[in-house]
Protein backbone atom coordinates (compact mmCIF):
# COMPACT_ATOMS: atom_id res chain seq x y z
CA UNK A 1 0.00 0.00 0.00
CA UNK A 2 0.90 2.98 -0.56
CA UNK A 3 1.61 6.28 1.66
CA UNK A 4 2.01 9.50 -0.17
CA UNK A 5 3.05 12.62 2.31
CA UNK A 6 3.74 16.32 0.89
CA UNK A 7 5.58 18.46 2.87
CA UNK A 8 6.30 22.52 2.01
CA UNK A 9 9.98 22.62 3.63
CA UNK A 10 11.22 26.40 4.60
CA UNK A 11 12.38 27.14 1.04
CA UNK A 12 8.97 27.15 0.10
CA UNK A 13 9.14 24.75 -2.73
CA UNK A 14 6.84 21.66 -1.86
CA UNK A 15 8.35 18.30 -1.81
CA UNK A 16 6.97 14.55 -2.29
CA UNK A 17 7.59 10.96 -0.61
CA UNK A 18 6.18 7.87 -1.32
CA UNK A 19 7.16 5.30 1.12
CA UNK A 20 5.51 1.50 1.05
CA UNK A 21 4.49 0.20 4.13
CA UNK A 22 4.26 -3.23 5.18
CA UNK A 23 0.30 -4.95 5.08
CA UNK A 24 -0.52 -6.80 7.96
CA UNK A 25 -3.65 -8.88 8.25
CA UNK A 26 -4.26 -8.26 11.94
CA UNK A 27 -4.50 -4.46 11.54
CA UNK A 28 -6.65 -4.66 8.25
CA UNK A 29 -10.16 -2.85 7.68
CA UNK A 30 -10.97 -4.64 5.06
CA UNK A 31 -14.10 -3.67 2.87
CA UNK A 32 -16.94 -6.20 3.52
CA UNK A 33 -17.39 -9.53 1.02
CA UNK A 34 -20.90 -11.07 0.38
CA UNK A 35 -21.11 -14.37 -1.06
CA UNK A 36 -25.07 -14.90 -2.48
CA UNK A 37 -25.43 -18.25 -2.75
CA UNK A 38 -28.89 -20.49 -3.93
CA UNK A 39 -29.88 -22.28 -0.45
CA UNK A 40 -31.83 -25.55 -0.47
CA UNK A 41 -35.28 -23.95 -1.53
CA UNK A 42 -33.46 -22.31 -4.06
CA UNK A 43 -33.39 -18.93 -2.81
CA UNK A 44 -30.55 -17.07 -2.45
CA UNK A 45 -28.57 -17.15 0.78
CA UNK A 46 -25.86 -14.78 2.01
CA UNK A 47 -23.30 -15.57 4.03
CA UNK A 48 -19.98 -12.94 5.45
CA UNK A 49 -17.24 -14.58 6.48
CA UNK A 50 -14.69 -12.62 8.90
CA UNK A 51 -12.14 -12.53 6.59
CA UNK A 52 -14.33 -10.33 4.89
CA UNK A 53 -15.54 -7.99 7.69
CA UNK A 54 -14.57 -4.43 8.73
CA UNK A 55 -14.42 -3.28 12.46
CA UNK A 56 -14.45 0.14 13.79
CA UNK A 57 -11.19 1.28 15.68
CA UNK A 58 -9.07 -1.60 14.84
CA UNK A 59 -6.50 -2.18 17.32
CA UNK A 60 -8.77 -0.31 20.22
CA UNK A 61 -12.19 -1.59 20.07
CA UNK A 62 -11.22 -5.13 18.09
CA UNK A 63 -8.94 -6.77 15.59
CA UNK A 64 -9.06 -9.54 12.84
CA UNK A 65 -7.32 -12.56 14.31
CA UNK A 66 -6.18 -15.70 13.90
CA UNK A 67 -8.00 -18.33 15.43
CA UNK A 68 -7.93 -22.61 14.77
CA UNK A 69 -11.76 -22.14 16.40
CA UNK A 70 -13.50 -20.79 14.08
CA UNK A 71 -14.88 -22.16 10.32
CA UNK A 72 -11.95 -20.83 7.74
CA UNK A 73 -9.00 -19.62 10.69
CA UNK A 74 -9.81 -15.92 10.82
CA UNK A 75 -12.29 -14.33 13.58
CA UNK A 76 -13.68 -11.10 14.59
CA UNK A 77 -11.84 -10.62 17.61
CA UNK A 78 -14.53 -7.39 19.85
CA UNK A 79 -12.18 -6.30 23.23
CA UNK A 80 -14.88 -6.14 26.10
CA UNK A 81 -13.77 -2.62 27.27
CA UNK A 82 -16.55 -1.00 25.66
CA UNK A 83 -20.00 -2.00 24.16
CA UNK A 84 -20.42 -0.10 21.46
CA UNK A 85 -21.12 -1.38 17.45
CA UNK A 86 -17.26 -2.22 16.46
CA UNK A 87 -18.72 -4.70 14.09
CA UNK A 88 -21.15 -2.93 10.92
CA UNK A 89 -21.44 -4.69 8.05
CA UNK A 90 -23.49 -2.93 5.45
CA UNK A 91 -25.28 -6.37 3.53
CA UNK A 92 -26.46 -6.11 -0.31
CA UNK A 93 -29.75 -6.95 0.39
CA UNK A 94 -31.14 -6.50 -3.33
CA UNK A 95 -29.19 -9.57 -3.94
CA UNK A 96 -31.87 -11.99 -1.84
CA UNK A 97 -34.77 -13.34 -2.97
CA UNK A 98 -37.79 -10.69 -2.77
CA UNK A 99 -40.35 -11.44 -0.35
CA UNK A 100 -38.62 -13.94 1.10
CA UNK A 101 -38.40 -14.51 5.01
CA UNK A 102 -34.59 -14.56 6.44
CA UNK A 103 -32.99 -15.60 9.57
CA UNK A 104 -30.16 -13.52 10.39
CA UNK A 105 -28.02 -15.16 12.42
CA UNK A 106 -24.50 -15.07 13.78
CA UNK A 107 -21.88 -17.54 14.77
CA UNK A 108 -20.09 -16.30 18.12
CA UNK A 109 -17.67 -17.47 20.50
CA UNK A 110 -17.90 -16.15 23.85
CA UNK A 111 -14.62 -15.63 26.30
CA UNK A 112 -16.31 -14.94 29.64
CA UNK A 113 -14.91 -12.70 32.19
CA UNK A 114 -16.41 -13.95 35.24
CA UNK A 115 -18.75 -10.91 35.52
CA UNK A 116 -22.74 -11.44 35.05
CA UNK A 117 -24.16 -9.73 32.36
CA UNK A 118 -24.69 -9.53 28.74
CA UNK A 119 -22.24 -11.78 26.62
CA UNK A 120 -22.64 -9.21 23.38
CA UNK A 121 -25.48 -8.08 21.35
CA UNK A 122 -26.38 -7.68 17.65
CA UNK A 123 -28.88 -6.80 15.50
CA UNK A 124 -29.91 -5.14 12.50
CA UNK A 125 -29.96 -1.09 11.99
CA UNK A 126 -32.29 0.22 9.01
CA UNK A 127 -30.45 3.74 7.96
CA UNK A 128 -33.67 5.11 6.29
CA UNK A 129 -36.10 4.85 8.81
CA UNK A 130 -34.05 5.05 11.99
CA UNK A 131 -35.28 2.05 13.43
CA UNK A 132 -33.80 -1.08 14.98
CA UNK A 133 -35.54 -3.67 13.28
CA UNK A 134 -34.20 -6.77 15.41
CA UNK A 135 -31.53 -7.74 18.07
CA UNK A 136 -30.24 -10.52 20.45
CA UNK A 137 -28.63 -9.86 23.61
CA UNK A 138 -27.93 -13.33 25.07
CA UNK A 139 -26.51 -13.00 29.09
CA UNK A 140 -23.15 -14.60 29.85
CA UNK A 141 -25.08 -17.32 31.86
CA UNK A 142 -26.89 -18.15 28.49
CA UNK A 143 -23.89 -18.85 26.60
CA UNK A 144 -21.95 -22.08 26.77
CA UNK A 145 -18.23 -22.35 27.50
CA UNK A 146 -16.04 -22.31 24.88
CA UNK A 147 -16.45 -22.88 21.16
CA UNK A 148 -19.08 -20.85 18.34
CA UNK A 149 -22.33 -21.29 18.61
CA UNK A 150 -24.95 -20.09 15.98
CA UNK A 151 -27.30 -17.02 17.86
CA UNK A 152 -29.94 -15.42 15.99
CA UNK A 153 -30.88 -12.46 15.70
CA UNK A 154 -33.79 -11.22 13.79
CA UNK A 155 -35.99 -13.06 11.61
CA UNK A 156 -38.05 -10.62 9.04
CA UNK A 157 -38.63 -9.72 5.44
CA UNK A 158 -35.83 -7.60 4.30
CA UNK A 159 -36.96 -4.39 2.75
CA UNK A 160 -35.14 -3.92 -0.51
CA UNK A 161 -34.63 -0.67 -0.94
CA UNK A 162 -34.12 0.48 2.64
CA UNK A 163 -30.33 1.19 3.78
CA UNK A 164 -29.56 -2.10 6.29
CA UNK A 165 -26.68 -2.50 8.63
CA UNK A 166 -25.78 -5.65 10.34
CA UNK A 167 -23.66 -4.76 13.67
CA UNK A 168 -22.32 -6.57 17.11
CA UNK A 169 -20.43 -5.31 20.10
CA UNK A 170 -19.68 -6.53 23.42
CA UNK A 171 -22.50 -6.94 25.81
CA UNK A 172 -23.67 -3.54 27.85
CA UNK A 173 -22.47 -2.57 31.27
CA UNK A 174 -22.92 0.53 33.60
CA UNK A 175 -20.39 2.76 34.76
CA UNK A 176 -16.82 1.78 34.56
CA UNK A 177 -17.11 -1.97 35.05
CA UNK A 178 -16.17 -4.00 32.15
CA UNK A 179 -18.13 -6.25 29.99
CA UNK A 180 -19.29 -9.95 31.15
CA UNK A 181 -16.82 -11.13 28.22
CA UNK A 182 -13.24 -10.67 28.42
CA UNK A 183 -13.57 -10.98 24.25
CA UNK A 184 -16.40 -11.88 21.41
CA UNK A 185 -15.45 -13.66 18.75
CA UNK A 186 -17.44 -13.56 15.24
CA UNK A 187 -16.27 -15.77 12.16
CA UNK A 188 -19.57 -15.78 10.46
CA UNK A 189 -22.77 -14.24 9.28
CA UNK A 190 -25.32 -16.02 7.51
CA UNK A 191 -28.74 -14.22 5.62
CA UNK A 192 -31.09 -17.78 5.48
CA UNK A 193 -34.02 -17.75 3.30
CA UNK A 194 -36.75 -19.54 5.60
CA UNK A 195 -39.76 -21.74 4.05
Amino acid sequence: MFIREFSLPPNGKAGFVASLKPFTFDRASLPVMQVPAPSNNGKVRLAINADNMTISKPGFWGDHVSDPDAENGHAIKMYGIHYEWCFRAHANFATLSPNTKYRMRVHVKVEKSGKPGEAFWTGVYDQTTKIHLGQTNPSVDKVPDGGYQWYTAIEWVPARDHNLWIWAGPGRFKGDKNCAAKAVYIDKIELVPLD
